[in-house]
């Protein structure tokens, strides 16, 4: 993927701005602004999951109406809209995969070929 000199600053500024001293409320939001640039996007939304409460909460958002928030907090973040069939297809596989193993593997295969 090619980053323009706009797309590269936006990037940048989003890795500055994840450890920058703010409200992790704050800090969302301000990296939310950046997204949307960056993704050429409409809306934002940014969730904290609460292990305790099983939830997401604390939510923050840009450019979106509140009521259909409140229906995502109330209904919607308890049911997945996708069936279990496609989610099986697009992700085989159940385990994390080390990167050294695949890049040794690799560089392995294109050295006996």
């Amino acid at each position: 993927m090619d980053l323009d000199h706009r797309e590269s600053k936006l990037l940048f500024e989003i890795m500055g701005g994840l450890s920058a001293d703010f409200e992790h409320a704050e800090v969302r939001l301000r990296m939310g602004r950046r997204l949307l640039d960056l993704l050429r996007a409409d809306h934002f939304a940014s969730y904290v999951w609460d292990d305790t409460s099983k939830r997401f909460v604390d939510g923050v958002y840009i450019n979106m109406d509140p009521a259909n928030l409140q229906q995502y907090e109330a209904h919607f973040q308890f049911r997945d809209p996708i069936p279990r069939s496609c989610t099986n297809a697009i992700a085989p596989r159940r385990s994390v995969r080390s990167w050294s193993i695949a890049v040794c593997r690799r560089r392995s295969s294109s050295t006996t070929s």
